[in-house]
């Protein structure tokens, strides 16, 4: 291969990941979830914490994933639980990642949600907050979902301002409330991000966008706000109104162990958590990312 251009693709490995890599390889291989040896689930404790930090966000608010597609899907899977006839209406907009855009394609075609795709301005290839608003129903509307940075244009989507938008109209229709996700992969380690700030109910992490291993993370406001036994009988339906302090749901998608809170079941990966977020909350990529464009 000569050069490599397709860094919004996937990046290569950095060495300073591999010698993490390598050394959790070597001390930290146990089963985090056993009891007798902490290195491994220390691995996992202080991965959590250092996403929070970078992320300014609850460390107890992130879930190790294996990708972008599971956090995005086990979103998406959450509102698709209605036990009534009303179908509950998902906006999104027509550039977002196929990860995004078809499961919802496969929701609607198996009549559990009602998608509506909104299309960018063709001029600047940016959503327009307006464009949002504008398909907002009352008691209807459950899920946004709007990727912060495009994978094929760089265009950066107003999130901010659609968050604050939605939220202006729910003060006017008191009895909706419309969750919030959006897939910043391609922003973590090329923008700086608040998410308090930003208020997002979900937000997907990717590791391999900026020099790590592919892993992925799943940021849900309040996470541990809801039990996991109760989240799986939730419904788009039985919903009320959430108090501010209340969590955004999450319905687990498949049961088994429980490793992440009860949430996501199987074994995390301390060899791939360690590495993506300890490199950039200490400043590693400050200087390698800038590289490449």
């Amino acid at each position: 291969m000569g050069v490599y251009l397709d860094f919004n693709s996937t990046t290569p490995l950095a060495q300073e990941v591999l010698d993490v890599v390598k050394s959790v390889a070597e001390s930290s291989w146990f089963n985090p979830s056993s009891p007798y040896d902490r290195k491994a689930k220390d691995v996992i404790r202080q991965s959590r914490q250092s996403i929070a930090k970078m992320l300014n966000a609850n460390p107890n608010d992130f879930l190790f994933t294996s990708g972008g597609t599971e956090s995005n899907f086990l979103v998406f899977n959450t509102f698709s639980r209605n036990s009534s006839g009303v179908l509950p209406l998902v906006i999104t907009s027509n550039i977002e990642h196929p990860s995004v855009l078809l499961p919802l394609s496969r929701l609607e075609m198996l009549d559990l949600i009602e998608l509506k795709i909104i299309p960018v301005n063709p001029s600047t290839g940016v959503l327009l907050v307006d464009t949002v608003l504008n398909e907002l129903r009352p008691n209807r509307t459950i899920l946004i979902s709007i990727m912060l940075a495009n994978n094929e244009t760089g265009a950066i989507m107003p999130i901010e301002e659609i968050v604050h938008a939605v939220r202006a109209w729910e003060s006017k229709n008191v009895s909706s409330f419309v969750f919030i996700h959006s897939d910043v992969a391609q922003a973590v380690g090329k923008l700086p991000l608040d998410l308090t700030h930003l208020g997002l109910d979900y937000a997907t992490i990717v590791g391999h966008k900026f020099y790590g291993p592919r892993i992925g993370c799943l940021f849900v406001r309040g996470l541990l706000a809801t039990k996991p036994d109760a989240a799986l009988n939730w419904s788009v339906t039985r919903r009320i109104a959430p108090m501010p302090e209340s969590g955004a749901p999450l319905v687990p998608l498949f049961l088994g162990g429980g490793q992440e809170f009860g949430f996501r079941s199987g074994c995390v990966c301390t060899l791939l958590c360690k590495p993506t977020f300890h490199r950039w909350y200490f400043g590693i990529w400050a200087h390698v990312v800038p590289n490449i464009f």
